[in-house]
Order: C-alpha cells, then structure tokens, then sequence
C-alpha cells in the first residue's frame, strides 16, 4: 500500500511516499506563505512527476501552519486524485496525552511521540528541533505528560545578528574550539555550542527529577547543526521520527 505523508511545518513542508512502513521517497520545500497556490503546484509537481501513475491509496496531512492546509490539500488531491486526510483530535492514536488542554497540542507533537513510541518504547525523551526546539516527555506508561518549548536555533542566531549592527551573520557549520578567536567562531559558538547546552541542561534536569531510564531521541529539521555534539552523549539521531510517527497514525485510522 503506497501513502503520502505530508508534514507542514513553520519552516519546511515535508512530503514523503510510504510504501506500508518502508520510505520510498522524501522531499523538503521551503514554507512560504505568500506563495501562490499555482506555483507550490509547480514545485510539488515538478518534484513528483515520476511517481503521478503511482497507486496512492492515502494522503495525509500533520499542519501547524492552518492558512496552508486547503491549499496544499487542494494541490495534492489534483496530483493524486486523493482525497487528503487533516490529522486532528478525532484521530486514534492509542496514546495517552495528559496535559490541562489537549486542544493545545500540535500535530507535530502528536507525530512525534507516537513515532517515538513506536519505535523505541518508553520512557522517552524527544527532543524536537525546529521553528521552536521542543522537549517532549513520556513516562514509563507510555504517557505523553508534557513538554518544554524554546526559541528554535536559528531564530536565536536570527535575533542575535539581525539586532546588531556590527555582529556578522554566521552559517551552522559546527566550530572546532567553543571559544572563539574571531567574530564568526565566537557568535557560532554561543548559538551552537549554547543551543546543545541548553537542551542538555533540560534532559539533565528532566533525569534528574523522574529518575527514569530514558532514550533520549534527536529529530527535526535543524537537528542536524546540534547532532555532532549530542550524539556524543548518547542521544539518537532520528530524521525521519515524525513521518514515522505520521504514517503510524494513518494506519491506525484506515
């Protein structure tokens, strides 16, 4: 059975072909919300043009961005002649997410932890690097009991060199001292090397106060920058967790 997942986040779309649980193709776009519908058709178009005779029996949709959901919806249904699914509350998960309001929570967050689940048990700490950096907790119930949320690295490197005049705008290449002898290295460090301490000092402090013995879990977009130093220390790197997580609740809903 062949299904697309699509993933809209603040900054990138994912959208992925899943033939039952294996991957079979990814693609990343840039979220844009001034663009027309007719030229996200273009792209996605151009992007799965080899596979529009393919069978799709499913499409569904995790969105934390609502003002692009008809239109990537209308998009896909035009490519595919499917009828896309919006991931909401209705959905079965066979979760349990205890938190004071439910109607708060993000898809991608509800992905993210089902996946998780799914593929390393529980107790979990995930930890979620994107638009926002957020920290995810399940128990040793499997009960999803609430998160930390964080300015996202690249908005922390955005406020720090758009807001001052003479600090230089820097890449995400990985410094090799954490004191830097130059601009460039110094503000590399704080935003790189300060990104990874700070979640450290939240699953350390998250260890320390349920004594459980985590896996602690590396996914999202901007992982990537942070993965070096973290995987160091034991956390595991999952690119995929969210479309994994995704396409699990899809299974669970057909």
């Amino acid at each position: 059975m062949n299904n697309i997942l699509i993933d809209i986040g603040n900054t990138t779309i994912q959208v992925a072909i899943y033939q039952d649980d294996n991957l079979i193709i990814r693609h990343i776009v840039s979220t844009d919300l001034n663009k027309a519908e007719g030229d996200y058709y273009i792209t996605f178009f151009n992007l799965f043009n080899a596979y529009l005779n393919t069978n799709i029996s499913h499409i569904i949709i995790s969105s934390v961005v609502p003002s692009l959901n008809a239109t990537i919806k209308s998009i896909f249904k035009q490519l595919f002649n499917v009828e896309p699914l919006i991931l909401g509350l209705g959905f079965k998960t066979k979760v349990i997410f205890k938190i004071d309001n439910i109607k708060e929570l993000g898809s991608d967050i509800i992905c993210d932890v089902c996946g998780g689940i799914k593929k390393y048990s529980y107790p979990l700490i995930i930890v979620d690097l994107g638009t926002a950096s957020k920290i995810l907790h399940v128990d040793q119930n499997g009960v999803f009991t609430g998160c930390i949320i964080a300015p996202g690295i690249a908005l922390s490197k955005q406020t720090l060199t758009k807001n001052t005049a003479l600090l230089p705008d820097i890449d995400f290449n990985l410094p090799k001292n954490i004191i830097g002898k130059n601009s460039i290295d110094a503000i590399k460090s704080g935003v790189i090397f300060g990104h990874a301490l700070m979640i450290e000092g939240f699953v350390n402090k998250i260890k320390e106060e349920y004594k459980l013995p985590y896996k602690t879990i590396l996914t999202g977009g901007n992982a990537r920058i942070v993965k070096e130093i973290l995987t160091e220390k034991g956390y595991i790197f999952d690119d995929t967790l969210l479309l994994d997580g995704l396409n699990e609740i899809l299974k669970k809903n057909i």
